[in-house]
């Protein structure tokens, strides 16, 4: 005999409550993008295109709609490579372009 909530339940309905339990603990898909700041136009269409393109890869219906896409914008003075802001190697690039003119 197996018990829920102090009723006795049938194996039909263990079966119903473990779906409904799983569906509850599955996280909904994110996609995470880093990036430098974009206009809100191109962050649409971002979205939209990865959403899609999610969707087909991983065979999700066309109408699943709990799949999240999180924009972190970063300015260069926050991101670094090699030992060096992201900043200082626009400024260097700049630098070298306005000599070679």
């Amino acid at each position: 005999m197996i018990y829920y909530n102090t009723q006795l339940i049938n194996q039909s309905e263990i079966l119903y409550i473990l779906n409904n339990n799983l569906k509850r603990c599955n996280k909904t898909p994110y996609i995470l993008i880093e990036g430098p700041p974009r206009d809100i136009e191109t962050k649409r269409k971002l979205v939209k295109e990865i959403t899609v393109l999610f969707k087909e890869i991983y065979g999700y219906p066309k109408e699943f709609s709990h799949i999240s896409v999180i924009i972190r914008e970063n300015l260069p003075e926050n991101v670094g490579t090699n030992g060096q802001l992201l900043i200082d190697k626009h400024l260097l690039r700049d630098k070298k372009k306005q000599g070679s003119k």
